[in-house]
């Protein structure tokens, strides 16, 4: 509980770049209970990113999943789980997986807190119910976390996700939109695309949209988001007619949360640039083709709107702008 004394925490998180920041007050809960431990993650490359933006994290171990066949997986879990043993007093995991709990397990810490289920009864010392809502993905994912910490006694609700970029990344970004003409100007953020086809919308879609926004709006599109998206984005500058502003590959991941950070406005599907825009708090259109909205999606409404189509990857344009202009401009850019 919290009468005790932990000098050396790890959170384990095997997630990519969302669910990461999503974590983030679970981070800030365990400093502000312990200022004087060293905070560990335990993250996949594909996550790590984003823990630049947790002050708290004081140090990263990479995990590195092996998926060649489930022999050479379950050594690589064994080894990574050994390479930890007795490193830490504490350890949170935040991963439902069976995977997590065994290495947590292995590791020894002496405290080893997370959900219940896939046998983690017996992998971890103290567990937290894995209730129906959670498993129908009926809450918002920086919840599910937070609880885990109910065996701590450092559960608290409605606490938001944030992100952190340095003195140096708001450098480079404010020197990228200088190069991109666009330090004076009232930015529109788009993220139409990500690694996974299915959150992403219909290309003709996104065309349409970016036409349509250009000519009944003054702002300047700008689109964001990871290199493996390049190929649908060089669609759309071919496709557009006024077009946008592209840096999808051309910013670090800090980087981008700083230019969302500038942005009027920002448009996106269900994405780690959508949940930047969440912990920058500027003003967002989300949109979803799936049913797990309410576990990732926003939950402030006041800044925030959210548009579902579970039948297909096609929007309407007047729908989205109805949105848009129904959130306010950010205010302190």
């Amino acid at each position: 509980m919290k009468n005790e004394q932990y000098k050396r925490i790890a959170v384990m998180l095997l997630g990519p770049l969302g669910d990461i920041i999503n974590s983030s007050c679970v981070f800030s809960q365990l400093k502000k209970a312990y200022p004087d431990a060293k905070i560990s993650a335990i993250a996949v490359p594909a996550g790590i990113p984003s823990l630049k933006g947790i002050p708290e994290v004081d140090n990263i171990y990479k995990y590195e999943p092996v998926d060649n066949n489930i022999f050479q997986r379950a050594a690589g879990i064994f080894k990574f789980g050994l390479s930890l043993r007795n490193k830490f007093d504490l350890m949170v995991v935040l991963d439902n997986t069976l995977h997590a709990g065994l290495i947590s397990f292995l590791s020894r810490t002496p405290k080893r807190v997370g959900r219940e289920g896939d046998l983690k009864k017996i992998l971890l010392t103290d567990t937290v119910k894995y209730t129906e809502e959670e498993k129908q993905a009926h809450i918002p994912v920086k919840e599910h976390y937070l609880r885990c910490l109910k065996p701590l006694g450092l559960y608290e609700k409605d606490l938001e996700p944030y992100f952190v970029y340095s003195d140096e990344d708001k450098r480079n970004a404010e020197k990228i939109l200088k190069e991109n003409n666009l330090s004076d100007k009232k930015i529109l953020g788009f993220c139409p695309v990500t690694y996974d086809e299915e959150k992403s919308i219909n290309i003709d879609d996104a065309v349409s949209l970016i036409n349509f926004l250009n000519q009944k709006t003054d702002y300047q599109i700008l689109i964001l988001g990871g290199k493996d998206t390049e190929s649908y984005v060089k669609k759309l500058e071919e496709k557009t007619d006024k077009g946008f502003v592209n840096l999808v590959g051309k910013t670090s991941f800090c980087e981008s949360a700083c230019i969302i950070d500038k942005c009027s406005k920002f448009i996106s599907i269900d994405t780690s640039q959508m949940h930047l825009a969440f912990a920058m708090k500027t003003p967002c259109v989300c949109l979803f083709f799936s049913d797990i909205y309410e576990k990732w999606g926003p939950r402030n409404f006041d800044i925030n709107r959210l548009i579902v189509n579970q039948k297909s990857q096609n929007i309407s344009d007047e729908e989205v702008l109805k949105n848009l202009c129904e959130i306010p401009e950010k205010t302190n850019i």
